[in-house]
């Protein structure tokens, strides 16, 4: 089982999933917005989560990061916005996986995001709402 880093950070509703590096420092700096629980972590263009483990980056999946969720965190009841790049890239991938798998909204960025100011980099690309599947009860 992968042991991902976690370090709290003065507000109760944001934490960083892995090790702090100057662009995560930067980060840390922002405020979050307060309706969110806030994730601050690295993400790679394949869409999947990057944090730093024993100073490499390491590519986790949805499923790793709820896992990390639940064990690290009272996260669970509110939206969860990560604060990571490429998080939201794919209509099926991360963002929605995490979703369905927290049973929360999540609010992801489909491209780099831009630590000074906690926007996507691209005009174009804005950060999109992922909404949890709904279940069937049947």
């Amino acid at each position: 089982m992968l042991n991902i880093p976690v370090t709290r950070t003065s507000l109760p509703n944001r934490v960083v999933c892995g090790e702090i590096d100057p662009a995560i420092e930067i980060a840390l700096n922002r405020n979050p917005q307060p309706w969110f629980d806030n994730i601050i972590c690295h993400g790679h263009r394949c869409g999947l989560l990057a944090p730093i483990i024993n100073g490499a980056h390491v590519l986790i999946t949805a499923q790793e990061l709820a896992r990390f969720i639940r064990r690290n965190t009272t996260f669970g009841t509110r939206p969860i916005r990560l604060l990571s790049c490429w998080a939201g890239r794919d209509p099926n991938g991360f963002a929605q996986q995490l979703a369905d798998l927290l049973r929360v909204p999540v609010l992801a960025a489909a491209d780099r995001v831009e630590v000074y100011h906690f926007e996507p980099v691209s005009p174009d690309e804005r950060f999109r709402m992922f909404w949890p599947t709904p279940v069937d009860d049947d």
